[in-house]
């Protein structure tokens, strides 16, 4: 029988015995030992007994196996003092095996796990018998030793044993040459994640079986942390009267060291390095490249970037590719909501606005997933009026709605409607007080009191503990519509500066699907009457075959004589057929130019007809 201690990091250890020659290790439920981490890959390394020798295995694992803080590449030999460390786990032989110290005769070092089951390999292996009890007073305390005196001299317990002999202490010549280097350091160094994994010190007067770290140590390790107390080599020369607080070497055979004295364990190797918000180098790359607001991956073999609302094909290496399952749950673990480790469905947004959604098998027969950055192909009003997708009309009427704090709505694809979006949330004063509920804008660096609210918890009560904040603008997009309803209730109590996301094919399309969802606003008003006083602006928008952007009107919702909720279109794209056409203004009356003026923009009657 193989009896195996784990233990978490930060967490107690555990001890597992096995009647078998091959011990998996994973994050999923088919291994022997089930690991359900991030860092652990699904079959990460596996452990076979051969002939009393207990080998590990890495499995092709993404993060690696470490044994004692080595990165393995081969099958590798353990005995009762290595360390096998996966991911945030660590995994020590408790009996079973035959180890290097048995098989040349020395005596194994102590160790505190639980003794095996008779007639088991590990029974009958040789083990080092317990040392017995040290006698109450040792006639050898009391011998000739010339720093030894009474124990009541030293104000002890005659029922307690003294402490062991100290060497005579001599002074330390000064550091100078090679002939008082410090000793090297032992090539094996404890790696233990927490205390309760080491074995106790022992308090006998026996000499350790190793020798002490020293106090001189070399200059820290790169894997050493930076915070760990380091212990200083002594001055070239001290003077008399301090001769006697000067550290000494410890020797192989002195008393133990105080725990202080020695250097923290190295930590375990690091997983990969992640830069820009905990993306792996190579995403990152395709997520900044040019024009790209989305990736799209099928499987480990094909990759798509959407640029301008276009899906292209892009070329990642293999090997990228096959790590990223284990990024999309590590950045999937940082998100709202927090899926399980081992969720067949992701769709989670993170900090900075990404939205990651995964279709993992076995749910599917292949990965599928799509990664979504925030603020993506953003564009001033100016850009879109120099790239066609705007009249400078429709500019001026835009300004002045989000300058007066109008309640707009855009309506269009998504592409569009998070472009034009975007481009409104970003024009806003960045010392305005903004809620954002929205994936895919996030605030702006130098904005000093916006504030961005999880859209994928859908929490009750969101809208109205935002509103009662009292911002200057609520600025919410398309993943928003299911809080839509609420919101437009607040906009119809009193609060200005709404700026909504919605997709719809036109403007009166839109206003039937704000009819069904503010069917849910209350009794005490129609949903007609609700949606007229909420909104002051429509606006619709479409992405185009070649990947722009284009308004295509601007509106106003009105009742009409039979009390039905309609679009009044103000501004407009007037199409010639083949891509071409004009923008007009048909100066139809509105309420809306009133509004404006009463908020101090003046609007030409060649835009809006009072």
């Amino acid at each position: 029988m193989l009896i195996l201690t784990l233990a978490e990091k930060g967490g107690d250890s555990k001890d597992l015995s096995f009647d078998k020659t091959e011990i998996r290790v994973g994050r999923v439920r088919d291994n022997d030992i089930v690991l359900p981490k991030g860092n652990v890959s699904k079959h990460h390394c596996r452990l076979l007994l051969q002939s009393g020798q207990l080998v590990v295995e890495d499995m092709g694992s993404t993060n690696g196996t470490y044994v004692n803080g080595r990165k393995i590449t081969e099958a590798t030999s353990l005995g009762t003092t290595d360390k096998v460390f996966v991911g945030d786990f660590v995994i020590r032989v408790a009996s079973g095996v035959h180890t290097a110290d048995s098989q040349a005769g020395l005596p194994p070092p102590p160790f505190t796990a639980s003794v095996p089951e008779a007639g088991s390999l590990g029974a009958a292996l040789p083990r080092r018998p317990p040392p017995p009890p040290p006698p109450p007073r040792p006639p050898a305390l009391h011998g000739a030793d010339e720093g030894s005196g009474p124990m009541s001299a030293r104000g002890s317990s005659p029922h307690v044993p003294p402490p062991p002999p100290r060497r005579e202490s001599r002074p330390m010549p000064a550091v100078t040459g090679e002939a008082h280097a410090a000793p090297p350091l032992p090539t094996e160094i404890s790696l233990d994640d927490d205390d309760s994994l080491a074995s106790p010190a022992p308090r006998l007067n026996l000499p350790p079986l190793r020798p002490p770290v020293p106090v001189l140590s070399p200059s820290p390790s790169p894997d050493e942390p930076l915070t760990a107390p380091r212990v200083t080599p002594p001055p070239q020369s001290v003077p008399e009267a301090h001769e006697a607080e000067r550290p000494t070497v410890a020797a192989p055979h002195s008393a133990p060291l105080p725990a202080a004295a020695y250097p923290p364990p190295p930590m375990p190797p690091p997983a990969p390095a992640l830069v820009s918000g905990d993306y792996p180098p190579w995403l990152s790359r395709l997520l900044d490249s040019e024009g790209a607001t989305a990736a799209f991956f099928t499987g480990t073999q094909s990759v798509e970037v959407e640029r301008n609302g276009h899906r292209e094909g892009a070329v990642v290496s293999s090997a990228d590719l096959a790590s990223l399952p284990d990024h999309l749950r590590r950045l999937a673990a940082k998100g709202v909501p927090r899926p399980e480790p081992d969720a067949p469905v992701i769709d989670t947004s993170l900090a900075d606005g990404t939205r990651i959604t995964a279709l993992f098998p076995p749910l599917c027969d292949r990965l599928h997933a799509s990664i979504r950055r925030p603020n993506a192909g953003r564009k001033t009003l100016e850009e879109l009026v120099s790239d066609g997708g705007l009249s400078p009309e429709m500019q001026q009427v835009l300004e002045a709605c989000v300058s007066t704090r109008q309640n707009l709505l855009i309506a269009g694809d998504r592409p569009a409607c998070d472009l034009l979006l975007g481009t409104l949330a970003w024009s806003l004063e960045r010392v305005a007080h903004v809620v954002i509920l929205a994936e895919t804008i996030s605030p702006p660096s130098s904005a000093t009191a916006w504030l961005k609210l999880p859209v994928a918890s859908r929490t009750a009560d969101l809208v109205t503990a935002a509103v009662a904040l009292r911002p200057d603008y609520v600025v919410a997009d398309t993943a928003a519509s299911l809080l839509l309803a609420d919101l437009l209730r607040e906009c119809a109590r009193g609060q200005n500066g709404a700026l909504v996301g919605l997709i719809a094919r036109s403007a009166n399309d839109a206003l039937y699907r704000l009819r069904v969802l503010g069917s849910t606003a209350g009794p005490s008003s129609t949903p007609s009457d609700l949606l007229g006083s909420s909104l002051d602006v429509l606006v619709h928008a479409v992405t185009q075959t070649d990947g722009s952007v284009r308004v295509m009107e601007i509106a106003e919702p009105t009742l009409g004589s039979a009390g039905e909720l309609r679009a009044e279109t103000l501004l407009a794209w007037q199409s010639k057929g083949k891509g071409k056409g004009r923008f007009v203004a048909t100066r139809t009356p509105s309420r809306l130019a009133a509004k404006l003026e009463a908020g101090g923009v003046s609007v030409s009657d060649n835009v809006l007809q009072r």
